[in-house]
């Protein structure tokens, strides 16, 4: 074999070597490009924002999130249906647009709370927190969280009261005796732990029996119920949030032909009215500015706040100051909305125009009358206990 023929066998081995060399090291490059972008992709999802979003978007019954769904939301069965609101999470999620915002009053960095929204309806709100953390690539630091506590929202029923906007888990209704109260469309299983008075009969309670309102407890929730009340079978709404964090609806009563008949038999509430309203603008005569004579004819009972403010307005040097004038008609009269609350209570609205003349050339003044009057049986005798202002 000449040297020529030697130096034609050593070279198809060299290229062979030198392109598996750089096979092999285009494939480390590979290799450190897919892992440095997965660890990116991993700090990216690891944000709080990104890794709630992420949660929501992977859950599945073995998933972090539905396994914590399977244990806590999805196994309260006091209230609604269960399995209904399991199958409605999962169909909320399956090609809805994800988002997180930090949910209000959240500050903390270490153990966030955070909205999520499907097609821009709150649907959850879950609190993570750090249980430590791992460094990547020297510079990346990946944090291990942790779910602390998840609520389902229903964002899709603005008309519901809100449990879970706040964070607490923990709620009071209080609905009038005449009310059920309905969680997600069902009337709720659940019994009342008493009772509590309506600020509407405030200064009645004293000295008659009145409506009450059925108290429920809704403890340790944490999903968004559904929550409505019916009357008579008619949902009704506006569920309002009371000073001591408790969710009421306002009571409505329907006026009757037995609640005009009871109040045409024991008083008449128009020409109360007007004694009332003369007494206001010192028209009545008598010792005291006529303190007695309105006491008497208005039915007015003694230690009732309607009682208190009479003496105090007799004996208030306000009432001295009272412009002259004469009263010149009584117009726009009526009596209405007769409402019978039980045997020894009722109201109606008592409404008219007082019309006057200033002294001295000074012109005309009409003071408006708009109350609703209520007249309690205490001791076998009819009493006007209270009277509320009208809007």
């Amino acid at each position: 074999m000449t040297r020529m023929e030697r130096h034609t066998v050593k070279k198809p081995l060299f290229w062979k070597v030198y392109l598996v060399y750089l096979l092999v090291i285009a494939l480390a490059f590979v290799g450190i490009f897919i892992y440095v972008r997965g660890i990116m992709t991993q700090y990216e999802n690891n944000s709080p924002e990104n890794y709630v979003v992420w949660l929501a978007k992977d859950a599945s019954e073995n998933s972090e999130l539905g396994k914590y769904l399977e244990e806590h939301n999805f196994s309260d069965k006091r209230f609604g249906n269960a399995e209904t609101r399991k199958a409605d999470f999962y169909d909320t999620i399956k090609n809805a647009e994800l988002k997180s915002i930090a949910a209000k009053g959240s500050y903390d960095s270490i153990s966030p709370v955070y909205d999520v929204t499907a097609d821009g309806k709150p649907f959850m709100t879950i609190g993570i927190s750090e249980q430590g953390n791992t460094t990547k690539l020297g510079i990346m630091t990946l944090s291990d969280w942790k779910i602390d506590y998840c609520i389902l929202r229903n964002g899709y029923f603005e008309d519901s009261i809100k449990l879970g906007e706040d964070g607490k888990l923990d709620y009071t209704i209080k609905l009038p005796e005449n009310y059920t109260l309905m969680i997600d469309n069902e009337e709720a299983n659940i019994e009342s732990s008493g009772l509590a008075e309506l600020a509407e009969f405030e200064y009645i309670y004293p000295f008659a029996k009145a409506p009450q309102a059925k108290v429920y407890e809704l403890n340790d929730v944490e999903y968004e119920p559904y929550v409505t009340a019916s009357r008579g079978g008619e949902d009704v709404l506006g569920f309002e949030k009371q000073t001591d964090g408790s969710y009421s609806v306002l009571p409505e009563f329907s006026p009757s032909i037995e609640a005009k008949e009871l109040c045409d038999s024991v008083c008449n509430p128009l020409e109360i009215g007007k004694t009332w309203s003369k007494f206001m603008t010192d028209d009545v005569e008598g010792p005291s500015h006529g303190l007695n004579t309105v006491i008497a004819q208005c039915r007015i009972l003694k230690g009732t706040n309607l009682y208190d403010m009479a003496n105090k307005w007799a004996h208030n040097v306000d009432i001295t100051f009272v412009s002259g004038h004469t009263i010149t008609s009584w117009t726009n009269e009526s009596v209405t909305n007769h409402i019978k609350y039980n045997d020894n209570l009722f109201s109606c609205d008592v409404s008219f125009d007082k019309n006057m003349n200033l002294a001295r050339g000074a012109g005309k003044r009409t003071d408006e009358f708009r109350n609703r009057m209520f007249f309690g049986n205490v001791n076998g005798a009819w009493y006007l206990l209270d009277m509320m202002t009208l809007e």
